[in-house]
């Protein structure tokens, strides 16, 4: 494996459990504060829908991990 792949199969991973996690308990945080502290949070639907968008990137990442796609 490439470095590219295994840094596109780490996103994958990353992208795959942000995703699933957005969807189980329906909420997500978007940016911080200074403190480390989320500023906005995301409910319901929408976080269902950018848990549904994780999920996507993810699988263009594990694409391009198994050669399928190049992504540059």
């Amino acid at each position: 494996m490439s470095p590219s792949q295994i840094e596109s199969a780490i996103g994958g991973l990353i992208a795959a459990g942000v995703g699933v996690w957005a969807i189980l308990t329906r909420r997500i945080s978007v940016g911080e504060d200074e403190f480390g502290e989320p500023t906005y949070w995301v409910y319901g639907w929408r976080a269902v829908l950018v848990g549904c968008l994780a999920l996507a990137v993810s699988c263009v990442l594990f694409a391009s991990a198994a050669g399928l796609i190049h992504l540059e």
